[in-house]
């Protein structure tokens, strides 16, 4: 169990024991009894503070931002808050994922139901961050889009393949008047020169929607992933190998009805009015 300095215990209605101060959510134990007891006359126990406090759990995870990440994140956002549905249905989705199996996380902290996604209750990650199989797909909202697995090792090399044989085809099947807009993240292997001369080369079949940098909460697909991770943590036997979770994650994206795409594209006002909400901090997508 975890506090914070400077608590006052007994501050809430009928006596039940609340905090003045949440400002340091992972003191421990020890640390929050010392410092009520210096600063009251009344001494507790670290007992009696153990069950005073708050649940502990895991700190939320949210990207590790910079200053510059966060004006263009915010910036992005209020260039797009005005977009109309019929604008959003032109986005397809895409992404990789690197995250289906378990890490460890190692400090907690405790947060009210509220406050999950403040600052004291969250911990950065990296955006290529995790280990585990790589599976990369795509959606619009009129369909599901491929989805296929990548060699983590050869991601470099395989970006420029995946965008002329899974990209091209499925935005030019969709939208056949070349008005669709293809979405990706900033990471280094989707930025690659190459990568880019190939979009100049195609820039009559789709257009590239510029993306600001370590934006997952704007990425629907991100839903998704959390979806997938879940299904498989919970399947009756679970995986013993890498190819069984292949298997298992082909399975469950072949699995999701088209309503499933269609209400991610539809919530987008929300994701971006989430995002100018919060200014500059994380969100709860």
């Amino acid at each position: 169990m975890l506090g914070a300095q400077g608590s006052s215990m007994w501050e809430g209605n009928e006596g039940y024991p609340i905090w003045s101060d949440r400002s340091d959510r992972r003191s421990p134990v020890a640390q929050v009894t010392e410092n009520f007891n210096g600063g009251h006359k009344r001494n507790v126990s670290q007992s009696t503070v153990h069950h005073s406090l708050l649940r502990s759990r895991r700190p939320v995870r949210v990207p590790m931002i910079i200053s510059v990440h966060c004006r263009k994140h915010l910036q992005w956002a209020r260039e797009n808050q005005n977009w109309t549905l019929e604008q959003w249905k032109k986005v397809a989705w895409s992404n990789e994922s690197f995250s289906f199996r378990s890490r460890g996380w190692l400090c907690t902290c405790a947060p009210l139901t509220c406050e999950v996604m403040a600052p004291g209750c969250t911990v950065g990650i990296r955006q290529a961050g995790g280990e585990s199989v790589m599976l990369w797909a795509m959606f619009c909202w009129e369909t599901m889009g491929p989805a296929i697995h990548v060699d983590v090792n050869l991601i470099r090399v395989t970006s420029k393949n995946i965008v002329a044989d899974q990209v091209h085809p499925f935005l030019a099947m969709v939208f056949l008047d070349g008005s669709g807009l293809f979405q990706q993240d900033n990471a280094p292997c989707h930025t690659a020169h190459i990568v880019q001369e190939w979009f100049e080369e195609h820039d009559e079949v789709f257009t590239v929607l510029p993306w600001p940098p370590n934006s997952p909460d704007l990425n629907p697909i991100e839903h998704l992933w959390d979806v997938l991770d879940r299904q498989v943590r919970s399947t009756a036997a679970p995986s013993r190998n890498l190819q069984d979770l292949k298997d298992l994650l082909l399975m469950f994206w072949c699995e999701k009805p088209q309503d499933t795409f269609m209400g991610l594209a539809e919530s987008m006002p929300r994701w971006v009015g989430a995002v100018l909400v919060a200014h500059r901090g994380p969100t709860a997508y």
